[in-house]
Order: structure tokens, then C-alpha cells, then sequence
């Protein structure tokens, strides 16, 4: 039996200096995630190891030395290959700089064209960035330079009709797909093949994403998994091992 994510060697750190990144920093993990998608940007780089990277339409394999910039609410995963172990940097960042960078309007959604990183100097200035935050320190030209990565691989676009992104929390299933004018399991279908994810499941990446919100602000686990709407502070461990291979804990920033 592998070992379960409380016992892997991981962290999320939230930056004072660069106040629109939180990073995380996971080392030897073969712990698998689930699809998943996220209200932010995305940056993951590969430390050691190398790590099966899915979207809805391929896969491809990452190694040591190479990153990928993702867009959020696009559904992705990221596991381990030959279950061996992998340690990586993913930088989460802050979906209203982003755009306000990109000089686009905060409700537009940000295309990433060019998502894969390879590249020893940007690799490199990551790694710093990513090591000087869990010290509590920044790096002063590492905001430029992530501008520039950002604005080098996206563009903004507006965002697509998604029927259950902006469905509200008490609303059904069954509820949502009557008001669509589709049936229930048609319903499914449709989102799953627009989202890349069920709507259940992407209902608690919704819950996931005001968790961890809530946890940044240093909110007590149980507040945070009521208001999130799980059931209790047990579901919401369930849904961060599943979704982030992460317990709510670790996913607390330092």
C-alpha cells in the first residue's frame, strides 16, 4: 500500500513580497490526483523525477528540468509515471494580475498558446523564486520575468458559454441540466465534453478553490469546510487527498 499524502514532505507558501503567488513544494511524491481544475494560473515545474501531465485531449510526459503554464478552470492532471516518485514547484497565480498584465479585462479568460517551459535560465529563475518564497524572501526581478513568460504564451479571450461554471451551490444536477433543456445524463455528457470534467466533480473543485481561500486567511478547518459546503471537516480531507494529493493542512500557506 503507498503511502497516503500526510506522510510525503510538502508545503504551500504564501508570498509577501510577491502577493499574487502562492507556491507549493512537493518532494518524492507518488501520490496520483484526480482531474481537477483550478480558479488561477498554474505553473508547475519538475525538480526530480518526471510526471504524466493529461488535459482532455492528450497526455505528454514531463522531466526533470521542464515546466508547463496551464489556464485556469482548464481540467488537467499530473501523476506519477511507472509509479515513481516525482518532486515539483507549482506556482499558483493570482487570475485578476494576471490579467491586469495582460492589459484584459478581469472577466475575460486568459488562452494559453504555448504551454510547455524547457529552458535552463527561466527553469532556473523558478527554482529561485520558488525557494526564496518558502524563506520568506522575493525576488526582485522575478515579477518582469514572469510577466513576460505569462505574456509571451497567452492571450485573453472571452470566456466560453459554460452553463455549470456559474450554476449556483444549491442548485441540482438535474436542476441545472431542466433549465439547460437537456436531460440529465445528455447534461453530463455536454459538460463533461466542455469542461473535461464532470459536473460533480467540478462542483468541488469549486468548493476546493473557496477552501483554499479560506485557508490562506488561516480560517479553522472545520469553519472552512462548512463554508466551502462540504459536509464536515472529513469530507473536505477526502476532496483535497482526491482532487489535490494534498490534506487541508498542507495546503494551509506558511
Amino acid at each position: 500500500m503507498q503511502p497516503g499524502p500526510a506522510s510525503i514532505h510538502q508545503s504551500v507558501y504564501h508570498s509577501r513580497h510577491h502577493p499574487h503567488l502562492d507556491v507549493r513544494t512537493t518532494l518524492d511524491s507518488i501520490q496520483p490526483y484526480a482531474t481537477h481544475v483550478h480558479d488561477c494560473l498554474s505553473l508547475g515545474i519538475v525538480t526530480a523525477g518526471k510526471t504524466r501531465l493529461s488535459f482532455a485531449r492528450g497526455e505528454c510526459v514531463l522531466h526533470a528540468g521542464e515546466g508547463v503554464l496551464i489556464a485556469s478552470e482548464l481540467a488537467y492532471s499530473c501523476n506519477p509515471v511507472d509509479n515513481t516518485p516525482r518532486s515539483y514547484h507549482m506556482f499558483y497565480i493570482d487570475k485578476t494580475w494576471a490579467c491586469r498584465m495582460l492589459g484584459i479585462a478581469e472577466h475575460a479568460a486568459i488562452h494559453v498558446h504555448t504551454p510547455f517551459i524547457r529552458g535552463t535560465s527561466i527553469i532556473n529563475t523558478l527554482i529561485r523564486l520558488a525557494e526564496a518564497i518558502a524563506l520568506g524572501q522575493g525576488v526582485p526581478e522575478a515579477d518582469a520575468e514572469l510577466s513576460h513568460l505569462i505574456a509571451d504564451r497567452s492571450s485573453g479571450i472571452m470566456p466560453p458559454d459554460r452553463i455549470w461554471a456559474d450554476c449556483p451551490e444549491g442548485v441540482s444536477i438535474a436542476d441545472a441540466a431542466r433549465e439547460a433543456g437537456m436531460g440529465r445524463e445528455g447534461f453530463i455528457r455536454h459538460v463533461k465534453r466542455e469542461i473535461g470534467m464532470t459536473p460533480g466533480a467540478y462542483r468541488q473543485c469549486l468548493r476546493l478553490a473557496r477552501a483554499r481561500k479560506l485557508l490562506r486567511h488561516g480560517t479553522d478547518l472545520a469553519i472552512t469546510a462548512l463554508e466551502s459546503g462540504f459536509a464536515d471537516q472529513s469530507h473536505l480531507h477526502r476532496m483535497c487527498v482526491k482532487y489535490f494529493a494534498a490534506t487541508p493542512k498542507q495546503l494551509k500557506p506558511r
